[in-house]
């Protein structure tokens, strides 16, 4: 038992890590489109936060 604890833990923090990822990944996705889709709008506001 004392053996698949860190294995446990370690899944469970690779498991973790894997889904932030993934909803980060995810995220940025949906942020490209809407830049994609809606164009100067966005990126007029997203441009001087950038340059910072």
């Amino acid at each position: 038992m004392p053996q698949l604890a860190p294995l446990g833990w370690f899944f469970i923090l690779f498991l973790f890590f894997g889904v932030l990822v993934f909803l980060m990944v995810g995220f940025w996705w949906i942020n490209r489109k809407a830049v994609s889709f809606k164009g100067v709008g966005i990126s007029g506001v997203s441009g001087p936060v950038w340059k910072w």
